[in-house]
């Protein structure tokens, strides 16, 4: 699971990228990978949304590998942002886009066994932390 609040970097997806492929080593299939992003982050790059295409095309090889993506916010930034989601995932049937989590971790949950109130409940605890100040 995972979320960010700003435009999605490079060093970003090394961390993202690095940290599925060790799941996907060394778990039991079915593998989730679950992303709350809200539309205030940003449109990143073009470099960026291709290498970003090329890092899911290589994931998501594994049709055991499911990958929930909410967009949350509304107006056209937000509508931008999910058109171009969108298009990164035609022609993958193991993703889902939506603008809110309920519905992603419904969609989520019957591929994993997992209820969509734990998912919910791990965004919410997710984004707490995020939103709480460091000490």
């Amino acid at each position: 699971m995972f979320t960010r609040r700003a435009k999605l970097t490079k060093d970003c997806l090394d961390v993202i990228e690095v940290e599925s492929e060790a799941i996907a080593r060394r778990a039991l299939r079915p593998i989730g990978l679950f992303a709350v992003i809200p539309a205030s982050a940003g449109l990143s790059d073009a470099a960026t949304l291709e290498r970003q295409r090329q890092m899911l095309k290589h994931i998501l090889i594994d049709s055991q590998t499911h990958f929930a993506y909410v967009v949350t916010g509304e107006g056209v930034h937000a509508t931008t942002i999910r058109a171009t989601v969108r298009v990164g995932m035609l022609g993958r049937r193991m993703m889902k886009l939506s603008d809110n989590v309920l519905d992603a971790a419904s969609w989520f949950g019957a591929r994993l066994s997992i209820p969509p109130s734990v998912l919910v409940g791990a965004v919410e605890e997710l984004e707490r932390s995020l939103s709480s100040p460091t000490t």
